[in-house]
């Protein structure tokens, strides 16, 4: 072989990461892991240039820290975030860490082995240069036909089964993940998805960019905390648009479903005090 052929073979290197994923490190400073059944044969276009996808796709967000968007690879739909270096202090953090990404890809691989529907992660892609991260990139399943929470909220006025079936798979779905050890960091509505399927509704998780995993199941104040997120978080979405959200009521169904799932009732004191502490924080909803 001669060296310029063997320049030229070396330039992407890609080998098993186990089960459905591969590693990747391309000669432009990306590297990561990507799941096999990504689209192909764009996908290699995609890894060497995730910008020029999201450039063209339809921009969900563009703020300094993150762009994320709807982008289109192989003739299919991705979400697209793309994770930016925030400064000196973000430069430090992660010089020795992994990025976004590679967090949320192990989140949803967990979460996903739970039973609990989350979107599925394609890429997890960190650009470095000189071991400094100058951005990354998190690719996955894009989830059609959501339902908005605003939407759903209103719908569960008049069918109050809707919010019954949404109390029943949220304590369900935090049952198996506080056992396990891992709190999603983040429960307010916008991260929980919603859509219709042959069943009726079905809901889910994504956004794991503040989940942690901890060696040990959960203890019962961290547990309250997704809970009085998820609580004060639909308390202000049904305040936004004006509809019924009775505070001591929806304590009291999660209670209840907490309960059945757990076998023990909340600090109903503390929830309290927790829902007080999301409600009085200025913070996006």
């Amino acid at each position: 072989m001669t060296r310029a052929k063997k320049k030229n073979s070396n330039k992407d290197h890609c080998r098993s990461a186990g089960s459905d994923y591969f590693f990747y490190r391309g000669d432009d400073g990306n590297a990561g892991i990507i799941h096999t059944t990504g689209a192909y044969p764009e996908m290699r276009r995609f890894l060497h240039s995730p910008d020029s996808f999201l450039d063209k796709g339809i921009i969900l967000k563009d703020s300094r820290t993150t762009k994320a968007g709807i982008v289109e690879i192989d003739n299919r739909k991705y979400f697209l975030k793309r994770y930016n270096n925030k400064g000196l202090i973000y430069t430090l953090k992660y010089l020795f860490r992994k990025s976004r990404p590679f967090k949320a890809l192990r989140a949803a691989r967990e979460i996903h082995k739970l039973g609990i529907p989350c979107p599925e992660v394609i890429a997890a892609l960190a650009r470095r240069r000189c071991g400094i991260l100058q951005c990354s990139y998190l690719l996955t399943e894009n989830i059609e036909n959501i339902i908005s929470p605003e939407n759903y909220i209103r719908e569960s006025v008049t069918n109050p089964d809707i919010y019954i079936k949404f109390q029943s798979r949220m304590c369900a779905y935090l049952k198996k993940m506080h056992d396990a050890g891992i709190r999603h960091g983040d429960l307010k509505l916008s991260n929980i998805y919603c859509r219709k399927n042959p069943d009726g509704l079905e809901f889910g998780l994504f956004d794991f960019d503040g989940t942690d995993f901890l060696r040990k199941p959960l203890s019962h104040r961290l547990r309250l905390k997704e809970y009085a997120r998820i609580i004060s978080s639909w308390i202000i979405t049904a305040g936004n648009i004006k509809a019924p959200a009775d505070r001591e009521e929806i304590v009291r169904g999660f209670n209840k479903k907490y309960f059945e799932c757990n076998g023990i009732e909340m600090d109903v004191a503390g929830l309290n005090k927790l829902v007080d502490y999301y409600l009085n924080r200025k913070r996006k909803y």
